[in-house]
């Protein structure tokens, strides 16, 4: 297992320092005119909210702090950590962006889409945060109608099957930490984390590096369980 383990960290490594020369120069957008930032989305109408499973005594999360996920705000983010195979080297592994009406822009595997934020609800998720951006609540208003706008070009835009830091509105893949940060990014405000611990720092953008921000602060939280495997403690606050 010690092998199989030390395996896996060279090949990491391999990635963080062949990825960053397969990144085209000028990979960060250009500041966007005025037409394309004003661009009026649509979003769906509220999704209700799925009736809670009256057979299970876990119905009712057992640890919440702050607000609740039915308080949240256009342009808030949510943060997670899941139940994943080796997810050693970062702590959270999925992060979306509220917009509205119980829905949140997500890039998962299935798409870049509005998800019903029920699927972030106990006990679907088990461990996650609810972060608030340091800037105005337009701003806030306008970075969650840029991520509906990319949820509702034709085609959509994919996952990504690999990582990058490119703002550009007309790229034809997204990750999710990816898009919540090129949302805020077109407003003005930079969600992401510099420095850090090993070979892709500074190169893509990762959930802790979003999380770590100064730009962000916590509001709100439920964390019944924490994911299989855990963290050590003795780890760097980030290594991607």
């Amino acid at each position: 297992m010690r092998r199989f383990y030390k395996i896996l960290t060279v090949l990491l490594i391999v990635i963080g320092l062949v990825l960053p020369f397969a990144i085209p120069q000028g990979a960060l957008a250009e500041e966007p005119s005025t037409a394309s930032s004003s661009q009026a989305v649509s979003v769906p109408p509220p999704i209700p909210p799925a009736p809670p499973d009256a057979s299970s005594s876990d119905a009712v999360p057992a640890q919440t702090s702050g607000i609740g996920l039915d308080e949240l705000e256009p342009g808030d983010l949510l943060i997670c950590r899941q139940e994943m195979f080796l997810v050693i080297f970062v702590f959270y592994t999925h992060l979306g962006i509220y917009v509205g009406n119980g829905l949140v822009a997500e890039a998962r595997l299935d798409g870049v889409k509005l998800y019903p934020i029920s699927d972030w609800a106990y006990p679907k998720e088990t461990y996650v945060r609810y972060l608030r951006v340091k800037t105005s609540e337009e701003k806030r208003r306008q970075a969650a109608a840029w991520a509906v706008a990319q949820t509702q070009r034709k085609p959509p835009p994919c996952y990504a099957p690999l990582p990058t830091r490119n703002a550009n509105p007309s790229k034809r893949t997204w990750y999710c930490s990816e898009l919540v940060w090129a949302s805020y990014y077109w407003q003005g405000v930079d969600l992401f984390t510099r420095g850090g611990f090993g070979p892709s720092r500074g190169r893509w953008v990762t959930t802790d590096r979003v999380f770590h921000d100064d730009d962000v602060y916590e509001i709100g939280s439920h964390t019944e369980r924490l994911p299989y495997p855990g963290w050590p403690l003795f780890y760097p606050r980030i290594i991607l």
